[in-house]
């Protein structure tokens, strides 16, 4: 053996920075959140088939096997596979959810993995691969359909912070993140932005005059490096804004990043910038059926797999791409830099799903309302000490409100004066206000003939004591209330009815269908899915909130 093989060669390891830490606790509360959301699943599983249906995470169904009028590649017509429901459908699957499929009663222990790809209340359509295991299911008669362990968006963001440990944005990040960055004035956008003009904004609807928050938020975000907050309270026009934000950053050749927490509010924000604003290049990334909202409009946004699908000439200047932090953590975008991230609905995201976002970005704007719905966190300080820590039990924008400025949008165009009042005192220090060009009451085209005392224009708000026990009294009520608003001239996309369950939901759209042959155009979902259907518009819908089991019904206008 040689001298130099002899040799005891010692490694010292170069000390541990502050920042290595800090990846090392982001690391650490996603393990945390990885085992507990193990520990929910493994739980869930070990409970009936019965009662998993009960608690909304499992359903019985019947596999049809449909051929589509679309061909594959070789001319043959393409097979969908539906999940026809059988029983009471109180679930909690949503569009895009990866869930897992098995026989109900079978001696053969199989099962195959797909992802829901529409929501029909009474079937899914789902994304399947058709082989012997469906035709066999199929065959079997009645299929439990479950969600999935989500290890693929665990791998995922734990390869994110592997990555964001050798990043060179590793230190920008964390220092945002910390409260340890000064938000400055670039002088060069500062420039840039003066031959802008925010008095009248030409947008294809027209002319659009800002009022000064919004003029605000707008100059003080594209102006303001590395990072900048707008919050933005309910009807103030957050959507709008992100809208304005992104058309001037294309126009000046930058390409902006559309993130967010659900594909439905990146879809929302792309479909708001193309109604108002074309001549760039905008795109989805992303899985087809989570893109369908993107189809079949006027200005088409198309939904590619991957970035490095889109055309290169399409995307060598000023551009806009939408992406969820999941999707731009793939090793597509590994050697790309965006120039702008605007992360819409931050107040849903955590830190470290927003840190895998920030890693393809430059400069971050971050648009949300911490008053609003947070984040699930499935952990707390009795499960470990680390949950004490505001990184982790906050949303980023809530996190990040509370280090630095945020222009705040004080202008609701969506509640009169009235509705207004008890959350702009409740939950915005009295600082959001309604113009008197917001209706103040409904217009009705026809006299009411049923419920007159609870939809008179002149009862802003009203509570209903339902004192009959009945099943479905509520939902009854309620697809009355709905039928006799279409009757009297309320256009049916101006109607939303809002419930917290599931099961209610369907019964509440029984009977609206009882009442209207077509009753296309109603919302009728969850408060949560409602937050993220309504990007601004002038005539915002009218929502009927009910609230099941409580013998509460309340109708205001314009929440």
């Amino acid at each position: 053996m040689s001298e130099e093989a002899k040799t005891i060669r010692l490694y010292i390891r170069p000390p541990w920075s502050s920042k290595d830490l800090d990846v090392l606790e982001l690391m650490q509360f996603q393990k945390s959140e990885e085992a507990l959301s193990k520990e929910r699943y493994d739980y869930n599983m070990s409970l009936s088939v019965g009662e998993r249906v009960i608690n909304g995470t499992a359903l019985r169904g019947k596999l049809q096997i449909k051929e589509s009028k679309e061909k594959d590649e070789n001319g043959k017509r393409k097979k969908t596979l539906h999940f026809k429901i059988s029983g009471p459908n109180n679930s909690k699957f949503r569009l895009g959810d990866y869930i897992i499929l098995r026989p109900e009663k079978t001696e053969v222990d199989f099962s195959t993995e797909g992802i829901i790809k529409y929501d029909g209340n009474s079937f899914y359509t789902l994304s399947c691969t058709i082989d012997d295991k469906i035709n066999e299911m199929a065959a079997q008669g009645s299929v439990v359909m479950d969600f999935t362990h989500p290890e693929v968006t665990a791998r995922m963001i734990d390869k994110s912070l592997d990555s964001l440990a050798s990043s060179p944005k590793r230190n920008i990040i964390l220092n945002i993140i910390k409260g340890k960055v000064d938000c400055i004035i670039d002088a060069e956008s500062d420039k840039e932005v003066e031959g802008y003009d925010l008095k009248q904004v030409l947008s294809k609807k027209g002319i659009f005059l800002l009022d000064e928050s919004q003029k605000v938020a707008f100059r003080t975000s594209v102006v303001t490096t590395p990072c900048s907050m707008i919050w933005g309270p309910p009807g103030t026009g957050k959507t709008f804004m992100i809208a304005i934000i992104a058309n001037y950053l294309v126009s000046i050749g930058k390409s902006v990043l559309i993130t967010g927490f659900t594909h439905r509010s990146i879809n929302n924000a792309l479909i708001t910038i193309v109604d108002h604003f074309d001549g760039f290049g905008i795109f989805k990334i992303g899985r087809e059926e989570q893109a369908e909202e993107l189809k079949g409009r006027e200005v088409n946004i198309p939904n590619f797999r991957d970035f490095d699908s889109i055309p290169p000439n399409q995307r060598s200047s000023g551009f806009i791409v939408g992406a969820t932090p999941y999707e731009v953590s793939k090793s597509a975008w590994k050697n790309r830099t965006l120039d702008y991230a605007i992360f819409d609905e931050s107040s849903q995201l955590t830190v470290v799903l927003a840190s895998m976002a920030m890693q393809r970005c430059d400069k971050y704007i971050f648009v949300g309302d911490h008053k609003q719905m947070s984040p699930i966190i499935l952990g707390n300080e009795e499960v470990d000490a680390m949950y004490s820590k505001e990184m982790f039990n906050k949303s980023v924008f809530e996190l990040l409100h509370s280090y630095y400025d945020s222009s705040m949008l004080t202008t609701c165009y969506r509640m009169n004066e009235k509705l207004i009042s008890f959350s702009g005192s409740t939950f915005y220090d009295c600082k959001i206000y309604t113009p008197p060009s917001v209706p103040q009451a409904i217009d009705l085209k026809l006299p009411l003939e049923k419920h007159n005392e609870i939809l008179s224009p002149r009862n802003i708000d009203v509570v209903v004591m339902m004192k009959d026990s009945e099943d479905n009294t509520e939902a009854k009520l309620a697809g009355e209330l709905v039928a006799e608003l279409v009757r009297c001239g309320v256009e049916k996309d101006q109607i939303g009815v809002i419930a917290p369950f599931r099961v209610q939901l369907n019964a509440i759209r029984k009977e609206v269908h009882s009442h209207l042959k077509n009753s296309n155009g109603i919302l009728i979902d969850t408060v949560e899915r409602f937050q993220v259907y309504i990007p601004l518009h002038i005539d915002p819908p009218i929502p009927v909130m009910l609230t099941p089991h409580s013998g509460i019904l309340t109708p205001p206008w314009g929440s």
